[in-house]
């Protein structure tokens, strides 16, 4: 008899073990999901002003025609500088925290895809003549992953995804590098040095 008594409060200090050790991951799930919510939501308050369309507009439709991009990023004038550093770092603080494992990489595309690939592409040649300029500026890595990441998928995608992030049917996914093989820097610099070799030759 206290064997069977014995095994018996095995058997429920096992399940005891078991329940309490699913509740902790359930919580710290929940304080996870409630730390990216706040991020996220951190983010998107800045679409409620209308200056940050005005400066979103600017870098996306007038910044190539006002100014060119020999210039890099130091050399404009103050107002477009201070116009671009608003929004690229807006949305490179997206591709960061989406990197970092943070905000879920699928969420993110299906609510801002196009704004970030505007905003990469509008950028992008004013970063590579920044290095040239200036080695040791930034090249905004971790945005340029995402975007290139955003071009791979198809019309519709970002909404499905939303849908789908929902339903809890996928899991978060950090943004790594197989996303991409050479970065639009050294894409730039390669293409620089084959026409050098060409003209020399």
């Amino acid at each position: 008899m206290s064997t069977l008594l014995n095994v018996a409060a095995l058997i429920i200090a096992a399940c005891a073990l078991i329940l309490s050790t699913l509740i902790a991951l359930r919580q710290s799930l929940l304080q996870e999901r409630a730390n990216a919510s706040s991020a996220l939501l951190n983010l998107l308050s800045e679409y409620r002003s209308p200056a940050f369309h005005k400066r979103y507009e600017y870098v996306c439709r007038r910044l190539a025609q006002e100014h060119s991009p020999d210039l890099g990023l130091s050399g404009l004038p103050e107002d477009a500088q201070e116009a671009v550093y608003d929004i690229v770092y807006h949305y490179m603080d997206f591709a960061t925290l989406v990197g970092l494992g943070i905000l879920n990489e699928r969420e993110v595309l299906a609510l801002v895809r196009r704004r970030v690939t505007a905003v990469w592409d509008a950028i992008a040649p004013y970063i590579v003549r920044e290095q040239e300029l200036n080695p040791s500026a930034g090249t905004f890595s971790f945005l340029e992953a995402l975007a290139a990441h955003a071009r791979t998928l198809p019309p519709g995608q970002g909404t499905l995804a939303l849908q789908w992030s929902r339903r809890g049917r996928w899991t978060r996914q950090r943004l790594l590098p197989k996303h991409w093989r050479l970065t639009y820097l050294e894409r730039a610099q390669a293409e620089r040095a084959r026409q050098q070799q060409g003209s020399e030759s």
